[in-house]
């Protein structure tokens, strides 16, 4: 939880009102507003209780970064004054792992897409091929991402049939420290 003075509540308030940043697991098939209101209704339903009052509080509440539906992983929640010192808590490098399949490709780019072609060349990933996804790079996001484009979600506009010849999604830098390839044993 956030110790910063700007984070900390009044003395009267009640400990079930506190304010901090809290790391939430998200399960696939969530959105990250999924997790939020999830903290929401859970700390606003025991302030309620503690509290003695009918009226549930109200308790702001917030995330750090949309992640994708289909994705697991650590999403920041700030709560109360947490949710203004997040952005400084988030700054710098951050780590990713994925575990992904080769061999097709889908019409959106992940797992829950149409394959749309398939390949029995092994893959061969060489150090030369490594070092061009290294450094300072464009990224395109895909189309089935949760950036925003002219007020809408790419992934709403891609479940439409948009696709990158009808929405101008601009490439965006990206600094990638250290990339490696571990496989994984089947089974």
């Amino acid at each position: 939880t956030c110790t910063s003075s700007r984070c900390l509540p009044p003395p009267s308030t009640p400990n079930c009102l506190v304010s901090g940043l809290v790391p939430v697991l998200k399960p696939a098939s969530w959105t990250s507003f999924d997790c939020v209101a999830r903290v929401r209704s859970t700390l606003s339903s025991e302030a309620r209780v503690r509290l003695g009052t009918r009226k549930r509080p109200k308790v702001k509440v917030g995330h750090g970064g949309t992640l994708d539906p289909m994705a697991t992983g650590v999403l920041v929640v700030g709560i109360g004054k947490g949710t203004r010192v997040m952005a400084d808590h988030l700054k710098g490098p951050k780590k990713y792992e994925a575990t992904f399949e080769v061999g097709y490709t889908t019409d959106t780019l992940d797992a829950e897409g149409k394959v749309t072609n398939t390949t029995s060349s092994p893959l061969v990933l060489s150090p030369s091929i490594l070092d061009g996804f290294r450094g300072p790079i464009m990224q395109v996001p895909p189309m089935y991402s949760a950036i925003r484009k002219d007020g809408r979600r790419l992934y709403e506009l891609a479940r439409e049939g948009k696709g990158y010849s009808d929405v101008v999604v601009p490439a965006r830098p990206v600094h990638v420290h250290e990339l490696a390839v571990h496989p994984v044993a089947e089974g």
